[in-house]
């Protein structure tokens, strides 16, 4: 049950005004709690109709921005992502980051696009060739598969239950069962952020009920992807991070992207400090690799396997790369120091 308080001041804070009677208040404070309130009026025709009208279709026409640089980064679920995109973020005008957090693209027209520079959500790579810019940089994260679905079930058991939340079987789920009879679940084995989602996300695509035609042709490829192609999506990558060497993979995209990167970047939306800041929020112990566990997790990451082997051999190359061309005290050439007595020229 809610106080009249909370219904008095979710109206006035959702719809901009006050519930409009003392019947409709009493009706308001029979639901359950104030999520679901929150929840009943944002998905009002009311509340709709008010956004409808407020919104403005975008002016520029893409053209406008073209030559401008976009910066897309790629989030896996629980790979260090939001840590990511708060401090890319910093480095962009909020009119111009993309509100998009989900697979959605496809949804904003061109112009809405083009006034972007900066995406972060939880795209697959196909959805980000819909961005209208000549020069794209997208940059992902990579975590050990079978880590980061541990991580998921963790994080998904231990989130603040909502009605909303609460509808995904993601999460309801993992409220449910112990991890191996989450991970043994029918729907669980099905879904595209559960079984080889690396796959998904770089060789394939996250929309539900399509089936993709590469290569000219009606290849048949399922939404599941290829691993091939998502290898090759894997080394295109501008961007390519390991969530193990977080602060390592941070500092080399900061250096490509020529932004100013932290002396210390923080870790945020860790699902051991969720417990510590939401009293919503459950404690969930760290969860065991046990003998069962990996065999029911074996087939949800052969692909991501071989996948994320690829992501950390090519971070290896690019390291490697980087300090092959980084200078050292002794690489100037004779033709680059000045002669015995003359000083260096002032640079302009």
């Amino acid at each position: 049950m809610l106080t009249r308080d909370e219904v008095v001041w979710g109206f006035k804070y959702c719809l901009g005004r006050n519930p409009g009677g003392e019947e409709v208040i009493q009706q308001h404070m029979k639901m359950a709690d104030y999520k679901t309130l929150r929840e009943h009026l944002l998905k009002s025709p009311e509340f709709l109709s008010r956004m409808t009208q407020q919104a403005k279709p975008a002016e520029d026409h893409p053209f406008a921005n073209f030559g401008r640089r976009a910066v897309v980064f790629i989030h896996v679920q629980k790979t260090a992502g939001t840590s990511v995109t708060q401090l890319l973020a910093a480095n962009f005008e909020p009119a111009r980051r993309c509100p998009e957090r989900f697979n959605q693209l496809h949804h904003y027209s061109l112009a809405e696009l083009g006034k972007y520079d900066f995406f972060s959500g939880h795209f697959d790579l196909f959805s980000t060739h819909l961005i209208p810019r000549r020069s794209i940089f997208r940059l992902s994260f990579f975590r050990k598969p079978s880590d980061r679905l541990i991580s998921f079930y963790r994080f998904a058991r231990a989130h603040p239950p909502s009605p909303s939340l609460l509808a995904d079987p993601h999460f309801a789920l993992a409220k449910e069962l112990d991890a191996v009879a989450y991970f043994s679940n029918d729907f669980i084995r099905a879904s595209r952020l559960i079984n080889n989602h690396y796959r998904a996300v770089f060789g394939g695509s996250l929309w539900p009920g399509v089936r993709l035609h590469f290569d000219g042709g009606p290849s048949g490829d399922s939404v599941f992807g290829d691993v091939d192609r998502a290898i090759e999506g894997v080394r295109l990558l501008d961007g390519l991070g390991l969530t193990h060497r977080f602060t390592e993979s941070m500092r080399m995209i900061f250096d490509d992207l020529s932004f100013s990167l932290p002396e210390s970047p923080k870790r945020l939306m860790s699902t051991d400090q969720m417990a510590l800041e939401d009293d919503e929020a459950t404690h969930v112990p760290p969860i065991q690799m046990t003998p069962e566990l990996q065999a029911v997790l074996a087939a949800l990451v052969n692909d991501d396997d071989r996948i994320f082997k690829a992501a950390e051999a090519e971070f290896a190359r690019r390291v490697a790369a980087n300090k092959a061309a980084a200078p050292t005290e002794n690489s100037a050439t004779s033709s680059d120091r000045p002669a015995d007595g003359q000083a260096h020229e002032t640079k302009r």
